[in-house]
């Protein structure tokens, strides 16, 4: 940013100086539109920013909270005089007001190296023209710069060299009415090679977009998404399959920008690549409704929706483009989705696509110790859940049958989780953006089929989903959500705190530090949205981020708060998961029974059945012989306060929790294993409500505050462990 201000700076110093002594004559004499800025802009661009209007431009900038916010950034402190200067020039002399009210100013983004990238500025000086060989000797006057001068297809290339440090270097050149910048001397050279090509005029896809734009608007943004893939690798170290899927099927996205106080939003229309794509397929049929986010997690960083009115008819387009396009590799599909049918006697159709319904959202969640990169989750909603599965359950059966792996269902929190052993099943006939699902695990999450091939990460979107903590319930989320359409083709949804912990785990050094050294700039723009609405064969497109200065703390106290329920043992004991089931037969009989650990003598539980029910006291054991809990059972059911322990010989006590007929009512208390209370949440009918501290295992208060019905309600505070106060949040 600082290097931008500085040559924004130049930009405005040269054009003041060399526009302001031909004014007169511009405005009375010459009439000539002169060259279009965009001929100077490289087809490479990653993105162009244009404003019609230099001064307001930079107003409309400067005046924001965005900006505001961001000169407090400890990066930018010290930039605060380049600001000044430019406000200076632009706001304060109206000489110079004057001179660059209608100058138009393009700024675009190109790739220096396989994993950098650097800007290109182009400002419109109407009768640069006419110094002619002046430019050079209209900056000898800045001080603490030596000019140099060299020839470059028959244009002049000037460096300003910083005297005490040689490799601070700005070329420019004056091409005609325009004036073109860079730190780097090839983009300039780049410029000056294809001045005459007029590739943007003469790109179908690019005029597509930017003559839909309004007019009235003054400042524009374009993408170019073949340049979307090398973009993203000087921030991503792996390729990801969901960005190089847009790179090869959009072309360029045109916006109008707004500017608001904490927010940039961008509206504009996307061109489409004629190759086969989801997206091609997706804008060929009516939009559909996300719903997604009603099970994904709060600590999802990544959320991409594709939603269709119709499968049928979206999976129809999808297979029509690839036969049209390439009809070899689709008739090795069919083969190979016939051989499967019949190797394993299932009907993909029926038991598979006839039941997807509206949306299929693929998911990244916030990484944690053990997550890969590769860890994905996958939702696909179904017309008819019954159907889906069983649907999945013929497939699941038969791939089993012929398998010599086995794989036993697992039952976590009273949720069925599969494994569907069959390699590359989906990628098969869903494509590459389900390669990462080589052998997933499955369950079902309400109407829809939830995979993972992280059968943790799976286990991390189900106990999230049962304590509520999904996006649903997250208001920040829901508000930003509702600024995009209820229906679409396509929806992607960041979380940029949550997003950061990916980018830094799997990023190189290089790219950790400067993610660290610059950790609350990028916190800061909270959320990011991106939509496409197919309308009329066009593809709409909606892009916001939003700015929010707290974010960095807000999301530092969401983990403090998140770590400090997780740490909790009470979704244990919610589930019942201690409780001890009997057989008939055992229940047969009244007796003090005792049950060992396998091969030993060592007692495992013991109590009491009377008339078929566990009953009265039954103590467990840890396999040491200490005991693990004391629990009051009447009629079978858990009744009482039962009391759990840590595997010690002082017999430290983990919890006491009150149950009504396997119900958690009344006070729950958990303890560290120095003794310390950990915890204190008040519980009805077996939903947290009430009253919740949480403390530090020195006995000081950490967090307090209300639950309603399992929600956070009402002001929640948190404190350090000297007890100051560190936050108070109104939930």
């Amino acid at each position: 940013m600082k290097t931008f201000l500085k040559i924004f700076l130049i930009i405005v110093v040269i054009a003041s100086v060399l526009g302001g002594g031909y004014y007169v004559y511009d405005q009375y004499f010459s009439k000539s539109d002169g060259r279009d800025a965009l001929t100077l802009i490289p087809e490479d661009a990653i993105f162009v920013v244009e404003t019609s209007n230099l001064t307001e431009g930079w107003t409309a900038v400067s005046d924001s909270k965005i900006w505001s916010h961001l000169l407090q950034n400890e990066y930018f402190k010290d930039i605060n005089e380049y600001v000044d200067m430019i406000d200076s020039y632009l706001k304060e002399n109206s000489a110079v007001n004057l001179v660059l009210s209608d100058r138009k100013l393009l700024l675009s983004a190109h790739m220096i190296s396989g994993v950098d990238w650097d800007f290109l500025y182009v400002v419109d000086l109407q009768s640069a023209s006419a110094i002619g060989g002046g430019l050079d000797k209209a900056l000898a006057f800045i001080e603490g710069y030596n000019v140099n001068v060299r020839e470059f297809k028959g244009e002049k290339i000037i460096e300003l060299v910083n005297e005490t440090d040689p490799k601070d270097v700005v070329y420019m050149a004056n091409v005609d009415n325009l004036l073109v910048v860079s730190f780097v001397g090839a983009l300039i050279e780049k410029a000056i090679n294809q001045k005459d090509d007029l590739h943007w005029k003469n790109n179908a896809f690019f005029q597509e977009v930017s003559t839909d734009l309004s007019s009235r608007k003054l400042m524009k943004f374009y993408f170019n998404y073949a340049q979307l893939n090398a973009f993203s690798q000087s921030f991503l170290d792996a390729e990801e399959e969901m960005l190089k899927e847009l790179g090869l099927s959009l072309r360029f996205s045109g916006f109008d920008v707004n500017l608001e106080n904490e927010r940039l939003s961008f509206e504009g229309f996307t061109s489409m690549d004629s190759v086969a794509s989801y997206i091609k397929a997706l804008a060929g049929v009516a939009p559909g409704k996300m719903r997604a986010y009603e099970l994904l997690s709060d600590q999802t960083a990544f959320y991409l929706s594709m939603n269709f009115d119709s499968y049928p008819d979206f999976y129809q387009k999808l297979t029509d483009q690839y036969r049209t396009g390439n009809a070899e590799d689709m008739d090795d599909i069919d083969k190979n989705v016939k051989m499967l049918e019949k190797l394993l006697k299932i009907d993909l159709n029926e038991d598979f696509f006839s039941w997807i319904g509206h949306e299929i959202a693929f998911a990244k969640l916030r990484p944690k110790n053990s997550a890969r990169i590769e860890d994905v989750v996958v939702a696909i909603h179904a017309l008819d859940i019954d159907k889906a599965k069983a649907g999945m359950e013929h497939i699941t059966s038969q791939i089993r049958k012929r398998s010599p792996l086995k794989f036993d269902v697992i039952e976590y929190k009273n949720y069925s989780i599969n494994y569907l052993e069959r390699k590359g099943l989906f990628k098969m006939f869903f494509g590459k953006l389900f390669g990462a699902l080589e052998k997933p695990y499955f369950t079902f999450i309400e109407d829809y089929l939830v995979m993972s091939n992280s059968k943790e990460t799976l286990m991390e979107v189900i106990d999230d989903y049962m304590k509520g903590s999904v996006l649903s319930h997250n208001v920040d989320f829901m508000d930003f959500k509702d600024e995009f359409d209820v229906k679409s083709s396509v929806s992607m949804f960041i979380q940029m705190p949550k997003i950061y912990a990916i980018m830094y785990s799997y990023g190189n050094d290089e790219k950790r530090e400067s993610l660290k050294a610059n950790k609350d700039l990028v916190l800061s723009f909270a959320r990011i949205g991106f939509q496409l609405v197919s309308e009329g064969g066009m593809l709409t497109t909606r892009f916001i981020a939003d700015h929010d200065p707290n974010a960095p703390l807000d999301d530092e106290l969401e983990k403090f708060e998140k770590e400090a329920s997780d740490n909790l043992f009470n979704e244990e004991y919610d589930s019942l998961q201690f409780k001890i089931e009997l057989s008939e037969e055992l229940l047969s009989e009244d007796k003090q029974y005792k049950a060992y650990y396998a091969d030993s003598t060592t007692i495992m539980y013991e109590g009491t059945i009377l008339k078929g029910k566990v009953t009265g006291l039954w103590r467990s054991y840890y396999e040491s012989g200490n005991l693990k809990s004391s629990i009051n059972y009447d009629d079978g059911y858990v009744d009482g306060i039962a009391y759990f322990y840590y595997d010690d010989a002082k017999g430290t006590k983990k919890a006491e929790v009150n149950f009504d007929k396997d119900v958690i009512v009344d006070e729950y208390r958990e303890f560290f294993d120095n003794g310390a209370q950990k915890a204190k949440l008040e519980y009805d009918e077996g939903v947290l409500h009430g009253d919740a501290e949480f403390y530090y295992p020195n006995g000081t208060l950490k967090i307090e505050g209300k639950y309603k019905r399992g929600q956070k309600k009402g002001r929640w505070k948190s404190y350090d462990e000297r007890g100051k106060l560190i936050s108070k949040e109104r939930m």
